[in-house]
């Protein structure tokens, strides 16, 4: 069975940051790092500050792809910066189904709020 993977957190910020280069780049070799031990073919795919803005809050998304176990694998994450924290939305799945679930979790990023 293919297994999906949808998760958010919340990372919590010694400072406010922004979505500058400095950043940017931290948190692309953050996600890059993040498949899973034994991931093979790691890849960026693209990174795109600001693909919407919610609430008035800068976002930033990187989008990976990557083999495990010979299975293609892609994964997305959305970084959105609050004052004091940082919520991370990500989600990995099979290569062959991530376009459409990446569409179907991008258009409930429309019902966020109080953020």
């Amino acid at each position: 069975m293919r297994e999906v993977k949808r998760q958010s957190g919340r990372v919590d910020l010694a400072r406010p940051e922004t979505f500058d280069g400095e950043t940017t780049k931290r948190l692309t070799e953050e996600v890059l790092f993040s498949v899973p031990g034994g991931a093979t073919n790691v890849g960026l795919v693209s990174r795109q500050n600001n693909p919407l803005m919610i609430e008035g809050k800068e976002t930033f998304l990187v989008i990976i792809n990557y083999d495990f176990y010979g299975e293609p694998q892609s994964r997305s994450v959305l970084f959105l910066d609050r004052k004091k924290d940082q919520l991370r939305f990500q989600l990995t799945s099979p290569r062959s189904n991530f376009q459409h679930l990446q569409e179907v979790f991008r258009s409930s990023y429309f019902s966020w709020q109080n953020l």
